[in-house]
């Protein structure tokens, strides 16, 4: 399983992006759970204190807010509240698969040399049409 994430600032404009290969996953919402909470500690990490995460699912968000139950998911989803709790302010919501494109070709596309975690501080070159298609679709 491999997972992406990119930071993006208040005005919805690309800061960094990253991805990182994960545990084997059962399920793909086993896999975006996993990979929010990678997000979540590497943004921890870098000092963010307040922070949006969107997912192009929507059961994430619902579950988080307890909306929905996922038993077999329940150990996971406890981790992730956890870090929620760590941060001064953070909301997870979803999005529009439609922008979201690069989020998954980050999370599709191979590792330079199959290295278990990659950040990009400048867009890489195969994220330029895809950063843009998904900026304007969001305005």
């Amino acid at each position: 399983m491999n997972a992406g994430w990119i930071l993006r600032d208040e005005e919805g404009y690309y800061n960094e992006a990253s991805h990182s290969k994960a545990q084997t996953c059962s399920t793909i919402l086993e896999a975006e759970l996993q990979a929010l909470l990678m997000a979540m500690q590497h943004m921890w990490i870098k000092g963010h204190r307040k922070i949006i995460f969107e997912s192009d699912n929507s059961q994430i968000p619902k579950l988080l807010k307890s909306e929905i139950n996922n038993f077999g998911l329940h150990n996971l989803i406890q981790e992730i509240r956890v870090w929620q709790q760590k941060y001064t302010s953070v909301k997870i919501q979803w999005t529009a698969r439609s922008s979201n494109k690069a989020t998954d070709c980050l999370a599709r596309t191979r590792r330079p040399n199959d290295i278990s975690f990659v950040n990009y501080f400048h867009v890489p070159n195969f994220l330029v049409d895809i950063l843009h298609e998904d900026y304007t679709s969001s305005i």
